[in-house]
């Protein structure tokens, strides 16, 4: 048995011995990974590998990752001298913080810009970052694996001194001057922003720097005093919250075009346009000068970068050298195009290498030829065998009353014998992508007598242990390599593709900052006192010549209304039914008491009802479904995407309830895409498994033909029937449907409403799943109720349901949700373009030549023919339909059908088109004018493709002839990085979680919600739901305070408006004096040393959380003296109040109107506000 030394021998001998090219030949699936880490390993020497395909590069680096990652192979077999050493140069500090006394090598992908060449526009600064640590690590001397695609290659580079000139080493304790250290990050491309973010955004304010360098994972905070950094922190950039003392950090450029006096003369001359170079000159640099960037200087190639010791991995060597001739070919196209439009620009050789130019580069360093087949010698062909070869696919599930033990082909017993046979003279390894689904096939395996051992990492042994073991990590595909005795089989290839997930970290931005941080002046607000009113801005006022700021609020006819930042609480952003623009309300009139008594009455009715329905359905009685089995997990498995946590509790949750004796009515709230069709096809299987047949009701024959679709493709190996009853239907194909329901040859049927029609009967119905049931009508609904009383409902719906409205209705509606965005199954790829025909017929050809569809986005019905016959003459090739809000349903519904079969490949659209539709084959989205969308809006088109294993791109276009205003501009941007974000990011989904309420709780409370806003609306609900379940609600008065201090967040000290009435907002929230240390520690932290007004804020924000307790309505400081006024409502002991007079004699008295008023030895802030609490504290 050799090990992985032995095998790589000959080649690194050929190395050695000088040989230009070595041929290696016969790796299958992740095998090459394997081979080039080994060959990492023994070597010690940085490798670089190219492949043809961004799509190969990503995948090779992720297999790279999963073996890099394995210390024991890194350790492994003593490896090359100088390996266990950190692999940094010593003069350049790590990219990553710390790192272990071995460091497994640095793999790194360097992306193209994804661009078209010469487009006039930049690439997105994710992209960039990617690219600058790739060539830090190079220049650093790391001795990693580093992958490019043949894109990323053949473009240019900054000259590497200028490069290597332009990184900054900052560390605590160095003196910076600011100014000249601002200058130079403008210089490398960093903008300034009010919130640092994303990379490649900075933000000063007063000593404080905070910065996001594309070396970091996390943005850096730096403190001065003077001129001296006092301290270096790492901060989270969604909370904005300093994490980590850090003693080094790396500034890395965030543009590839570096600018410097030389070289802008140099484009001076070169360029002769001297408006261009006066805007260059200010550090204005235009979309798509990263192409000018010859004009500065001469450009170097990635391969002047590479350390002397290299070795180049060719992967496929005849298909790289195709995708150089297809990238010359639209080089030369693109400039010519470009230049004919009247662009000045450099010669394709001055920012491209052409095929001639790599092959002399290759010269000069050994080359490595990797390919699949080859004409290696005996000694590199490695013979290698893929996992198809081996026959591991699951292809058909022996259900029914077939004997499942038999060991045939294609069947986890056939699967479990084969294991068994290969572990007496093999090392195996199963690799599953979750902990999770480890752990499933384990016991899956476990049920067939075969037991599976977890392992933390690969080891590859001298001994064979006969043992399997599953191990938790990513691979693109299995192997078996005999001379090595090892097998590797990925969990994909035995049930089918997955679609990965990124491992999502959940959103800890409070709701305050995604609403209230929005304010705008116009924006329509809620006053919980004084109803809907608009905000105009802040307002800084002196009374008695004590400042403060406060809310100006403008009501009818023409009043105004100023609230103290203290009581900030007491206002919400409106938020109402679809985004509808409400009336404001008059000061004073008793119109607004109204409405509010009005809502809560109904609020109450709405909460008391639920109470009855729950209650009646907890007296019913049904006989219990199985738990689930191993055909049931078999099906589990079979699932092609990793199961999210909110999606694998929500699974949990709906079988759960079908093991209760009581009917389940449960209701799944989740976008499009989030996964809650596999919910529900689960509990369909469940039922299917225990003789029951299931109902599946939709709203739209559409619908109905996709769940069809869905659900015949992940049953058919189980021998499930699954019909469908909808227009798209013949006479006689529905009477077959009928008849099959009626004697239980049907299983699972999928319909629209006609499936609630009286002639349907059913052998035995255990289930019935209702998707959108507020689409459906009032008598529909009535009889979706009668179905109720007999069966289990799960209900869908893809309108998100707000958190507080879950929390306030838990224990009356068994409600599950799904939040965690499926964002990035696939990764998105935003691309951000100005509106051209080039671009779009790439953009188009892209994915036609693929086999897949195109949604074109034209979001103005006028001009929807006009864009699709331009279409079509720009790429005839396409098959082009229309469907917009203005054709009739059933013309939609044609377009639509003829789209999902094939028929059509490019669909010109508006916005209408329904999103719950699946099209996975429909993988590009062009979103014309994207400038004018709302970011929520764009989050939801983007969506509709992605949910298949292909990379989806989306293209947002703005006018070429126009200039994107800064919020758009931002807008954009922020779209084009959520899928760098993950699942993290949840846009500020108000808009969608009103209209789920309004469908969870029908019309009338719409209405409701339009009259008062969701906040104030879910607030009544937790109230009403309180009053039913007998807890006291008594109102908290708005506690009025004068304590005769200025107390305001200086302009200077918080200087974005928005940020400050932020801050103010959450300072008017917090419920503990714990709460409020935590803030001013942010404050501090964020913006420096507290200044004494927002000192004195504090304070009194601290004495108004001890007088909400105390039910305190005002306190007033004045002449030596405070007075503090109880609300007539609060029952304070008489015993309690004498004590505190004769404890006090003199100190404190009563006075009438239910106040106390205590004597103060001077008139400072804290001194009043020291008293008000004792006092307070002592009646308690």
């Amino acid at each position: 048995m050799k090990n992985l030394r032995d095998i790589l021998l000959p080649v690194i001998n050929d190395i050695r011995a000088g040989k230009k090219t070595v041929e290696v030949s016969e790796l299958w699936g992740a095998s090459k990974a394997l081979f080039l880490f080994g060959l990492w390993r023994e070597t010690g020497r940085p490798v670089v590998v190219v492949t043809a395909t961004e799509e190969e590069a990503e995948s090779l680096a992720e297999d790279l990752r999963f073996f890099a990652e394995n210390k024991a192979l890194v350790a492994a077999e003593g490896a090359a001298e100088g390996l266990t050493k950190n692999p940094f140069a010593a003069n350049s500090p790590p990219i990553a913080n710390g790192g272990s006394p071995f460091s497994p090598p640095f793999v790194s992908l360097f992306p193209p810009w994804g661009l078209l060449p010469f487009e006039a526009d930049s690439p997105d600064s994710g992209t960039m970052g990617e690219r600058m640590r790739f060539l830090y690590s190079l220049i650093s001397g790391d001795r990693g694996i580093f992958v490019a695609p043949v894109r990323a290659l053949i473009q240019k580079l900054p000259p590497w001194e200028l490069f290597a000139d332009s990184v900054t080493t900052v560390s605590a304790g160095i003196q910076l001057d600011q100014d000249p250290f601002i200058e130079s990050l403008i210089g490398t491309g960093y903008e300034s922003a009010s919130l640092v973010t994303r990379v490649g955004e900075f933000s000063r304010r007063g000593g404080i720097i905070d910065l996001f360098s594309p070396a970091h994972e996390h943005p850096v905070r730096m403190e001065f005093f003077g001129d001296t950094i006092e301290s270096l922190r790492w901060f989270d950039p969604e909370t904005q919250r300093s994490v980590a003392d850090v003693k080094q950090v790396v500034l890395l450029p965030v543009r590839e075009l570096i600018i410097n006096s030389a070289g802008i003369e140099r484009f001076s001359a070169r360029t002769g346009d001297d408006a261009l170079v006066e805007q260059v000159r200010q550090g204005i640099v235009p979309p798509g000068a990263e192409f000018l960037a010859p004009f500065f200087y001469d450009m170097d190639s990635l391969f002047q970068y590479l350390p002397d010791d290299s070795l180049v991995s060719l992967i496929e060597p005849e298909d790289i050298k195709k995708q150089i001739e297809e990238e010359s070919r639209k080089i030369t196209e693109g400039r010519a195009e470009e230049i004919g439009e009247g662009r000045t620009l450099p010669e394709a050789s001055e920012l491209y290498l052409d095929s001639r130019e790599i092959a002399t580069a290759l010269t000069n360093v050994p080359v490595l030829s990797l390919g699949l087949l080859g004409t290696a010698t005996a000694s590199c062909r490695m013979d290698t065998k893929s996992t198809a070869w081996l026959g591991v696919r699951l292809t058909r599930s022996l259900a029914g009353g077939e004997e499942r033990k038999e060991p045939a082909e294609g069947t986890i017993a056939g699967l479990v014998e084969k294991l068994k046979a290969w572990r007496r003279s093999n090392q195996v390894y199963l690799v599953s992508g979750l902990d999770e689904s480890a752990a499933r096939l384990q016991k899956l395996l476990g049920e067939y007598g075969l037991f599976i051992s977890r392992a933390a990492e690969m080891r590859l042994l001298d001994e064979l242990p006969g043992i399997i073991s599953v191990i938790t990590g990513r691979l693109s595909a299995g192997f078996s390599w005999p001379a090595l005795n090892l097998i590797v089989i990925t969990e994909e290839e035995i049930f089918g593709s997955k679609v990965h997930r990124p491992l999502s970290r959940k959103t800890k931005t409070a709701t305050f900052l995604s609403t209230f941080k929005e304010l705008q002046p116009g924006d329509y607000v809620v006053h919980t006192d004084y109803g809907v009113g608009e905000y105009q801005g802040l307002s800084h006022i002196a009374i008695d010549g004590f400042e403060t700021d406060f809310l100006a609020l403008r009501y009818e006819p023409d009043a105004k209304l100023y609230v103290p930042l203290y009581s900030l609480d007491k206002v919400q952003k409106y938020i109402g039914a679809e985004g509808a623009a409400p009336k404001l309300d008059r000061l004073g009139a008793p119109a607004w008491a109204r409405t509010k008594e009005r809502v809560k009455k109904d609020v109450l009715e709405v909460a008391r009802e639920l109470v009855a329905i729950y209650a009646a359905r907890e007296a019913q009685q049904r006989p219990t479904f199985s738990a689930p089995d191993n055909l049931y997990r078999e099906f589990e498995a079979a699932f092609p995407f990793e199961e999210t946590p909110d999606q694998e509790r929500t699974i949990e949750e709906v079988l759960g309830d079908m093991q209760r004796p009581r009917p389940m009515d449960r209701l799944v709230c989740g976008d499009v895409g989030f996964g809650k069709t596999e919910v529900a096809l689960r509990a369909a299987f469940k039922a299917v498994e225990d003789g029951f047949q299931v109902a599946v009701l939709v709203p739209t024959t559409l619908l109905a033909d996709q769940h069809h679709r869905t659900f015949s493709q992940r049953l058919a190996p189980f021998s499930v029937r699954v019909d469908t009853l909808s227009r798209f239907r013949s006479r006689s194909e529905q009477q077959e449907t009928l008849k099959g329901l009626k004697n239980g040859t049907v299983d699972i049927v999928i319909g629209t409403h006609r499936l609630l029609q009286k002639d349907l009967s059913f052998k035995n119905l255990g289930l019935l799943v209702v998707d959108e049931e507020h689409r459906f009508g009032v008598k529909h609904k009535e009889r979706i109720k009668e179905f109720k009383k007999l069966v289990d409902v799960l209900t869908l719906t893809a309108t998100p349901i707000p958190r507080t409205l879950h929390l306030s209705l838990a224990g009356i509606r068994d409600l599950s949700i799904i939040e965690t965005p499926p964002l990035d199954r696939q990764g998105i790829q935003v691309v951000l373009a100005r509106f051209g025909k080039r671009v779009i017929r790439e953009a188009i050809m892209r994915e036609l030549d693929r086999g897949g569809q195109v949604f074109f986005i034209q979001n103005r019905v006028q001009g929807i023919e006009r864009m699709a016959a331009f279409l079509h003459n720009l790429v005839p090739e396409a098959r082009i339909g229309i469907a917009h809000g203005q054709m009739k349903e059933d013309e939609i519904e044609s377009v639509m059908s003829t789209f999902i079969a094939g028929g059509l490949n490019v669909l010109v659209t508006t916005t209408i088109i329904e999103s719950g539709i699946d099209i996975p084959t429909a993988n590009s989205i062009i979103i014309n004018r994207a400038e004018r969308f709302g970011l929520a809006e764009l989050y939801q088109i983007k969506g509709r493709v992605g949910r298949s294993r292909q990379k989806a791109y989306a293209y947002l276009l703005t006018p070429a002839e126009e200039s994107l205003s800064e919020a758009a501009r931002k807008r954009l941007r922020a779209i084009q990085e959520l899928s760098e974000l993950g699942a993290g990011f949840r846009i500020a989904a108000q808009d969608l979680e009103t209209r789920g309420a309004g469908n969870l709780l029908g019309k009338q409370q719409s209405g409701h919600i339009a009259a008062v806003g969701i906040d104030l609306y879910t607030q009544m609900m937790e109230e009403a739901m309180a009053e039913i379940r007998g807890q006291e609600v008594s109102p908290e008065p708005d506690t009025q305070i004068n304590l005769r201090a200025s107390a305001f967040i200086p302009e200077d000290y918080v200087q974005d408006v928005s940020l400050r009435l932020a801050a103010y907002k959450e300072i008017s929230g917090t419920a503990s004096d714990e709460e409020l240390g935590r803030i001013a520690a942010d404050l501090r932290d964020r913006y420096g040393p507290l200044p004494e007004t927002l000192k004195n804020l504090l304070e009194i924000m601290s004495v108004k959380l001890a007088a909400k307790t105390a039910l305190v309505s005002r306190i007033d400081a004045g002449n030596g003296v405070v007075n503090i006024t109880f609300a007539e409502h609060a029952a304070i002991p008489a015993d309690k109040v004498l004590a505190l007079l004769k404890r006090n004699k003199g100190g404190i008295k009563l006075i009438p109107e239910h106040t106390i008023q205590v004597t103060l030895p001077d008139q400072t802030l804290h001194t009043a506000a020291t008293a008000v609490k004792k006092c307070l504290q002592e009646l308690a």
